[in-house]
């Protein structure tokens, strides 16, 4: 009997020790369930397998003595979801799935996106599906609104996964602290951020300001034969990041 979805299937069992040339051969053959995982139990393997001809049951037993087939419950082998939506499939309605956010900023092994106000709730439901399809990432904070005031401070709350006081960011060779919450960065900068970096002439000084944690200027320094460069901020938390970083780089 082929498998189904309460997980049951046909397999072949076989002794430990005959058990990864009959894999092998299952393979070569194409009758190995792959979806399935093999059972132990004792001495004896069982491998899952599609259905299986007369035919090619009598090449089995002819090519491994002592195999016999059984009829067991495989666990499925989890498998890691492509995107947010996929991980979601289930837990969000059709339209909620429609409005899930593809897109997100990457802070090292942390993720930030924006969740749109008709999926509030559901914060905590997308922040661990993107940390079960990114298995990079350890935490997931939402943005609960624009960067504002004058420390340009971007407010976000954690959706999933650990809590953290700082991201750790590389880019272009260089690595960023970032406070999360208490300061603005931007990753999509990144290519502008080399762009003007190319375009410094050797000896040139350089301003930077609203220079936050100092991606601006520390890019520059890395990539350019600029003399120097000025960096200007108001924002203590970033400053305070900002002088860490030129430490770190």
């Amino acid at each position: 009997m082929p498998e189904n979805s309460r997980g049951f299937s046909i397999g072949v069992e076989i002794s430990s020790k005959k058990a990864q040339q009959l894999h092998e051969f299952l393979l070569a053959e194409k009758l190995l369930l792959k979806n399935f995982r093999p059972l132990k139990s004792g001495s004896l393997v069982a491998f899952p397998v599609s259905s299986v001809s007369a035919s090619q049951w009598k090449k089995i037993r002819g090519n491994f003595s002592g195999a016999k087939n059984v009829r067991k419950r495989f666990d499925r082998r989890k498998t890691k979801p492509r995107n947010m939506r996929e991980a979601l499939q289930g837990r969000l309605s059709k339209k909620e799935l429609s409005l899930v956010p593809s897109a997100f900023d990457s802070l090292g092994d942390v993720a930030i996106i924006e969740v749109p106000k008709q999926l509030k709730g559901k914060e905590n439901a997308i922040g661990e599906a993107l940390l079960s399809a990114n298995t990079s990432f350890e935490s997931v904070y939402m943005k609960t609104g624009a960067h504002m005031g004058l420390f340009r401070e971007e407010p976000v709350k954690l959706a999933a996964g650990k809590v953290k006081k700082f991201a750790t960011y590389r880019e272009h060779g260089c690595v960023f602290r970032i406070s999360l919450g208490k300061v603005f960065f931007s990753p999509r900068l990144s290519t502008e951020r080399k762009r003007i970096s190319e375009l410094i002439k050797k000896g040139e000084s350089v301003a930077a300001l609203f220079a936050g944690v100092g991606p601006f200027p520390i890019v520059f320094a890395k990539h350019s034969e600029m003399e120097k460069a000025v960096a200007i901020e108001l924002n203590p938390a970033a400053v305070e990041d900002m002088a860490h970083n030129i430490s770190l780089n």
